[in-house]
């Protein structure tokens, strides 16, 4: 009965999130990033592929079977419902996994801070990688357990695990941390001869991705461009701890901050103090190297951030870590304290959760509430008043919704449709403000000045020149 139980609060839950997440997807305005992937997948797969490679600098999977749904409608919701679907099936896969692995947990205790945490929602509406991400993570952790975990294993779950694996590197690089972090796993239980099966499997998974590989290195230098400075090892230490404490206990709403870091402080605290007392008994040898693996992968993540600097990695590109991170916290919670120390924990994040909602999505918009800013612009314009912004990123996000009569004008150049150039970006002087406008409306008097809100602090893209 109390399984029977459980599946039902797994369905209310999952169909709770996917009304929540086709309504967001429905109604919420497109943000930068979406124009870009509307432009990659608009023109058939080879195209897609191609594109993603080249202007993405992104592995090609996602955008590939992203064009080949977008062929039955081009629309933006269309587009978003594919992450809805994999964020769904994320979900489904994790309620299985713990039921399958951890049977003495409570499968919906697990489902619900993972379905309605900011992250999975903003993967869930965004069309964007993400949400496959996250639904090849909950893949790899569920295959890698019934392939290399289990007393009698069988090949299919083994080969299907190095499908995902390849699928995975094709998706998203940082998912190789996985892969590596299942090697730890083997590695620290002492299982020697699954880890010799398991790392022949990754040899054939490495070949697989070794024309891909060739190209990665470009990839990354086209991105840190703009780099010149990586922060010291505490603050990286800082930022990543923090994205995995946003995870399960988010704060979008300052108010709530102080009060966060307490229960935090609060959570951890008891999981500490009540392993601490029983360890012995509580912790064997395969949940320390689950363990293991799992700093592994935090571990390479404080690596990406000391050597890229934490302002390329964003709360997106730690989405990976989500499903990982909730099936850490919720097995810590309940080897501490048992199903009732997960229900009081549930209590305390899922108010954070929820919270988080109309933070992020005010008047039912993304960052840069493209949509409201294009009207503004259109109720209030004149003739010979161009409308001038800075980005070039942000000009395609406005240009989605501006109908108006006077010319959009991107600072410092249109941006060019073959390859991703942040320095592309960069002001250089204000004289070249100034020609830059010139030519585009020689005869204007007055103009619009749209910022983009995320470049608008970032050092090195020229700010200081529009202000002058």
């Amino acid at each position: 009965m109390q399984r029977l139980n459980d599946s039902r609060i797994v369905c209310f839950v999952i169909a709770a999130h996917l009304v929540l997440t086709v309504t967001l997807a429905y109604f919420v305005t497109i943000d930068v990033d979406e124009t870009f992937t509307l432009a990659t997948t608009s023109h058939g797969p080879v195209h897609a592929v191609e594109r993603a490679i080249s202007f993405e600098l992104q592995p090609p999977l996602y955008f590939g079977v992203l064009s080949l749904w977008r062929a039955a409608d081009d629309s933006v919701f269309h587009a978003r419902l594919f992450s809805v679907l994999c964020v769904a099936l994320a979900l489904v896969v994790l309620a299985r996994f713990v039921c399958r692995f951890l049977p003495d947990l409570t499968a919906g205790l697990v489902v619900a801070p993972a379905a309605f945490s900011p992250m999975i929602i903003y993967a869930a509406i965004e069309a964007r990688c993400y949400a496959m991400v996250i639904l090849l993570s909950a893949l790899m952790v569920s295959l890698f357990a019934s392939g290399f975990m289990v007393t009698a294993p069988r090949l299919r779950s083994r080969l299907a695990f190095a499908v995902a694996a390849v699928a995975s590197l094709y998706t998203f690089y940082f998912l190789g941390f996985m892969i590596a972090a299942g090697g730890v796993i083997l590695v620290a239980a002492k299982r020697w001869r699954t880890a010799c099966h398991y790392f022949l499997t990754m040899v054939g998974v490495a070949i697989c991705f070794a024309p891909l590989a060739l190209i990665v290195n470009g990839q990354v230098e086209s991105h840190t461009t703009m780099v010149t400075t990586t922060p010291g090892l505490f603050e990286t230490l800082r930022t990543v701890s923090w994205q995995l404490r946003s995870m399960v206990l988010p704060v979008d709403w300052e108010p709530l901050e102080q009060i966060a870091k307490a229960g935090w402080l609060v959570l951890t605290g008891a999981i500490c103090f009540s392993l601490s007392r029983n360890w012995r008994e509580l912790v064997d040898r395969t949940k320390l190297a689950v363990l293991c693996g799992y700093l592994a992968i935090v571990a390479c993540y404080v690596a990406v951030v000391q050597i890229l600097g934490g302002n390329l990695l964003g709360e997106r590109h730690f989405s990976r870590l989500l499903i990982p991170t909730i099936l850490a916290v919720s097995f810590c919670v309940f080897i501490a304290g048992g199903r009732r120390a997960m229900q009081c924990a549930a209590l305390l994040v899922m108010p954070f959760m929820l919270v988080s909602l109309p933070v992020r999505y005010p008047h039912g918009a993304k960052a840069g509430d493209w949509q409201r800013v294009a009207e503004l612009v259109m109720q209030h314009e004149k003739e010979q008043q161009p409308v001038v912004i800075f980005t070039p990123a942000a000009a395609r996000a406005l240009q989605h919704y501006y109908a108006g009569k006077n010319q959009l004008v991107p600072l410092p150049q249109a941006q060019s449709s073959d390859r991703y150039a942040p320095q592309d970006f960069q002001l250089h002087s204000p004289e070249a403000v100034s020609d830059c406008v010139s030519d585009a409306s020689p005869d204007h008097k007055t103009l619009w000045l749209v910022l983009d809100s995320e470049r608008v602090d970032d050092v090195g893209f020229g700010i200081e020149h529009l202000k002058a």
